[in-house]
């Protein structure tokens, strides 16, 4: 099990993903996962894609549908080139757990955004008939967002997304 407090950094210049918090879809998925990315600045502003070049400048990823309980907050997040500013997954995998993905992203500061959403939180579960394919819960508020392209320039600034598949588990947002 992994708890963190990833805690006032300054990120600048990444060329793939600025901050990665991952679960793999190997087993055991007993394991689980708890921690706050919080008050990090990422990126510089009138800086082209000094957040991250080719990747997304916060990426929470939960492969496995391991228990994840993650609070991104109080970020700067400025100059995302190509990718969408704070990025969550939950499943991808046909063999996995049934665990859920709470996420919490409030108080984040995002700026030029400029190709992609400030925040992207999707549940893209791969299952089988019958499978459980877990949980995905975002509590999504008080943050502020600027100079965001959205999806191909549409001026999406955040996507809630439940994957098609018919096993899907329940998504929860507020």
């Amino acid at each position: 099990n992994t708890v963190f407090d990833f805690n006032n950094n300054n990120i600048q210049r990444s060329r793939a993903i600025a901050t990665n918090f991952f679960a793999d879809a190997n087993s055991p998925f007993t394991k689980s996962i708890s921690g706050r990315p919080r008050n990090n600045t990422i990126g510089t502003a009138g800086t082209v894609g000094s957040a991250a070049s080719v990747g997304f400048p916060v990426r929470v990823q939960n492969e496995g549908r391991i228990p994840v309980t993650m609070a991104v907050t109080g970020n700067t997040i400025r100059e995302s080139s190509g990718f969408t500013a704070i990025n969550v997954n939950h499943g991808i995998s046909i063999t996995s757990g049934t665990g859920a993905t709470n996420m919490t992203i409030t108080g984040n500061t995002v700026n030029k955004v400029d190709s992609g959403r400030g925040v992207l939180v999707q549940q893209v579960d791969m299952t089988t008939a019958n499978q459980n394919a877990g949980t995905l819960c975002a509590d999504i508020r008080s943050n502020s967002f600027t100079n965001i392209a959205g999806q191909g320039g549409d001026g999406t600034i955040i996507r809630v997304r439940e994957s098609n598949n018919t096993n899907v588990g329940p998504h929860n947002v507020t």
